[in-house]
């Protein structure tokens, strides 16, 4: 059975809306380029001095709100826009003026600002690419009774062709896709975030009715980059070890 990349999903800002893009050039123990390159920090959780990379809880984040998916973006180019057609440069001046219309549209809000990371401002303090596996997402749906949402996985590789959970079994193995080459190095243990399906539901309890039906909280790997090179949607994966 053919294995291939259906989808490649990066997400400028951390914490909302991704991009779907058909192609990238991936750098050798990097992630997607322009992947979670800006976030929205609360201004009350200062980070430490010199400090290059932050974990989730100084940002807003769809574990913690729903204004995360609530505020759907649509990517271009060099902006991008709110539902309401409110448009914002692809920069830290689009993002501080983003981060204003957050500000006034929910006044509740602790106060929060822009910010740059000069690392991607994934969830380990590592450079990973989380790949994704349709097939178990299709299983987690169907046994919980929820929305086959890939979208709650927050992937950057989305397969086709492999059975659920086999993923799994590649720990440790190198993947060729595209010109690129990429190490399996751990399953992604999940947070309450994939209990928000980005489609206007959240499904309270979810990490729990996963773990009791498919006894682990994992859903995906993460990936090293071996060997840079560019991927493309409809790359087949092959195994090189």
């Amino acid at each position: 059975m053919k294995i291939y990349l259906d989808q490649i999903r990066r997400y400028p800002i951390k914490g909302f809306s991704g991009e779907s893009i058909t192609d990238i050039n991936i750098p050798p123990q990097g992630t997607l380029p322009g992947d979670r390159q800006f976030a929205v920090k609360y201004v009350n959780r200062q980070p430490p001095s010199n400090c290059d990379w932050l974990p989730k809880t100084f940002f807003m984040q769809s574990v913690r709100t729903d204004i995360c998916s609530s505020v759907p973006l649509k990517w271009h180019k060099n902006i991008f826009e709110t539902p309401n057609g409110d448009s914002f440069t692809r920069s830290l001046a689009g993002i501080s003026k983003f981060t204003k219309w957050i500000a006034a549209a929910y006044p509740a809000l602790d106060p929060i600002e822009a910010y740059r990371s000069n690392k991607p401002l994934t969830d380990e303090d590592t450079q990973l690419i989380s790949l994704i596996n349709m097939a178990t997402v299709k299983a987690i749906s169907e046994a919980t009774n929820t929305k086959n949402s890939g979208a709650r996985y927050r992937g950057n590789l989305y397969i086709h062709g492999e059975k659920e959970f086999a993923e799994m079994d590649w720990i440790g193995r190198n993947i060729r896709i595209g010109t690129s080459i990429c190490r399996v190095i751990a399953p992604i243990e999940r947070c309450f975030a994939i209990e928000c399906d980005w489609q206007g539901m959240r499904n309270k309890g979810l990490l729990a009715k996963v773990d009791q039906a498919f006894n682990t909280i994992c859903c995906g790997i993460f990936l090293t980059v071996e060997r840079g090179g560019t991927i493309s949607v409809n790359n087949a994966l092959e195994f090189i070890d």
